[in-house]
C-alpha cells in the first residue's frame, strides 16, 4: 500500500508519503509526482517519509530521481524521514545529496533561508 498527501504551500511542495515505497509500489510515487514537478515547475519540495514502514532500493531511486527533477529548476529538495526507515536511508546516495530536517516547520526554514541567500 502506497499513499501520498500532496499541498502546496507558501511556494513550497509538501508531499507527504504513507505506507511502503518498495519494488512493488515505487513506480507509483514516480508516475505521480515527476509529471507534476515538470509540468508545474516546483523548486522546492519536501518528502515527508515519516508514514513510511518499509523502504527499499526501489524506493531510495525513485526519491534520487525526484529530486533530479527539481535540480533541473535549480531547486532543493529537503527529506524528513522516521526512525523506522532511517537506518534504511543511512549511507545511501540520497543521505549524501538531500538536506534533512524532523518536521515540515523545519523545512519551510530552510527553504525561507534559501531564497533569501539564492533568490527565488
Amino acid at each position: 500500500m502506497l499513499e501520498t498527501n500532496i499541498e502546496f504551500k507558501k511556494g513550497v511542495l509538501f508531499i507527504r508519503i504513507i505506507g511502503s515505497l518498495n519494488k512493488e509500489n515505487s513506480y507509483k510515487l514516480k508516475k505521480q509526482i515527476i509529471p507534476l514537478i515538470l509540468k508545474n515547475g516546483f523548486k522546492y519540495v519536501v518528502l515527508n517519509l515519516n508514514g513510511v514502514d518499509i523502504l527499499d532500493n526501489y524506493g531510495i531511486e525513485v526519491i534520487d530521481e525526484i529530486n533530479d527533477v527539481v535540480l533541473k529548476f535549480n531547486g532543493k529538495t529537503t527529506l524528513i524521514d522516521s526512525k523506522k526507515i532511517e537506518k534504511k536511508i543511512k549511507g545511501t546516495l540520497i543521505d549524501n545529496i538531500l538536506y534533512k530536517v524532523r518536521n515540515e516547520r523545519m523545512a519551510l526554514g530552510v527553504f525561507e533561508l534559501w531564497k533569501k541567500i539564492f533568490g527565488s
